[in-house]
């Protein structure tokens, strides 16, 4: 007869072993559900993706690509920058795509993009459009641009040239009631768009290819908030051809600013305390202000007296 001791260890052996065993068959269950819950995830992908790949749920042509809530902007000038290989999978119509090239070369601010499946097409609505607040002037000038996958596009040609905030240049032909009825922003921008080499025949087309100059495009980004202050004082143009010395137009007259640097907003503070210049000088008698040292601010007449020139020696 065995001892009690030794029946109770052997069932306590026993009931570790069975519990052992239960455990590895658990994890064998858990495995083998795991496998088949991929597997299906991966089978459900599969189909839905072979089901978006039919004719059925892909986006044939641009016309079935809808365009709203563009105003002020003229729906056509999105076009080019929407995908022109068709049909595009539903599932492949990239709004974040679509939305960087739009806003980066557009004054779209803000791009919302619905897809419908019966039938399938999609609908691209404006959601917000940063005002055109300046102008510039290039005789038939091409604005050339790319957009994501680096195609070439192409804006104008085109003698007026709308900026916004950002300095992005569109055609006028982009704001149709603006163009109709003859009305530009007040502020203008000289010498803003620099001609750039064509990648194409350069006999194809009489127009200047063209682009903002990058560093002037810095420039703006910075100057338009200190000009766009409310001051008593009016800034009408803006010229950038010389890079050492930038000019205003004004209504006191002609103000140089010398190159872009950290003194504009000096500048500007001293040019609105000269408000009350024109009590003193006539503005049609200023040639220009002199603004390049704003703590010694110089006035140049037109009706200076020249200094008397020496005798020719004999």
């Amino acid at each position: 007869m065995l001892p009690l001791i030794d029946m109770a260890s052997d069932s306590q052996v026993d009931s570790i072993l069975d519990r052992r065993r239960q455990l590895k068959r658990q994890r064998r269950n858990r495995a083998l559900q795991s496998t088949w819950r991929t597997f299906f995830a991966l089978a459900s992908l599969t189909g839905l993706l072979w089901t978006f790949s039919q004719a059925q749920w892909q986006i044939q042509d641009s016309s079935n690509l809808t365009i709203t809530g563009t105003e002020p902007l003229a729906p056509d000038i999105l076009v080019p920058f929407l995908p022109k290989q068709f049909p595009v999978s539903l599932l492949r119509f990239q709004l974040a795509e679509v939305t960087t090239t739009v806003t980066e070369n557009t004054h779209v601010a803000r791009l919302e993009i619905s897809r419908h499946l019966f039938p399938a097409r999609a609908t691209i609505r404006v959601a917000q459009v940063r005002p055109a607040v300046a102008s510039t002037t290039c005789n038939q000038c091409v604005l050339v641009v790319r957009d994501a996958q680096q195609n070439l596009i192409t804006l104008g040609p085109s003698n007026v040239w709308l900026l916004d905030e950002l300095g992005i240049p569109l055609p006028l032909a982009a704001y149709p009631q603006a163009q109709q009825a003859g009305q530009f922003p007040a502020l203008t921008v000289n010498q803003y768009l620099v001609p750039v080499e064509r990648e194409t025949d350069p006999d194809a087309s009489a127009d200047i290819v063209v682009q903002p100059d990058p560093e002037k495009q810095t420039w703006w980004r910075s100057l338009y908030p200190l000009l766009s202050r409310e001051r008593s004082i009016q800034v009408t143009a803006l010229d950038l051809q010389d890079r050492n010395n930038l000019q205003l137009k004004t209504d006191l007259g002609l103000v140089y600013l010398g190159p872009y640097s950290a003194k504009l907003t000096e500048q500007l503070q001293v040019l609105e305390k000269m408000r009350g210049l024109p009590e003193i000088v006539d503005p049609q008698k200023i040639s220009y202000i002199d603004l390049r040292n704003p703590q010694q601010p110089t006035l140049e007449r037109r009706d200076a007296i020249p200094l008397p020139t020496a005798p020719p020696s004999p």
